[in-house]
């Protein structure tokens, strides 16, 4: 599973602290095999928001497998 992924982490500074001085990092998830993209940029830390990315990418998987399943039954 870990191979259909691909994990990028996006770091930058804001150039006039609107909210929060300092760096803010954006998680990028990709689901290769379907091309479907989930990110996330609520926090600084760029561990809780790679895990946001993670279940926002989960949750459109499971939809999209349910409405395929929804498809095939008569």
């Amino acid at each position: 599973m870990s191979d259909d992924l691909e994990f990028r982490c996006d770091v930058y500074t804001t150039a006039v602290p609107v909210t929060s001085p300092g760096y803010r990092c954006t998680a990028r998830v990709v689901h290769l095999p379907t091309g479907l993209v989930a990110s996330c940029s609520d926090t600084k830390s760029a561990v809780v928001n790679r895990k946001r990315a993670m279940m926002e990418l989960r949750a459109r998987l499971l939809q999209r497998a349910g409405a395929s399943a929804e498809e095939l039954t008569p």
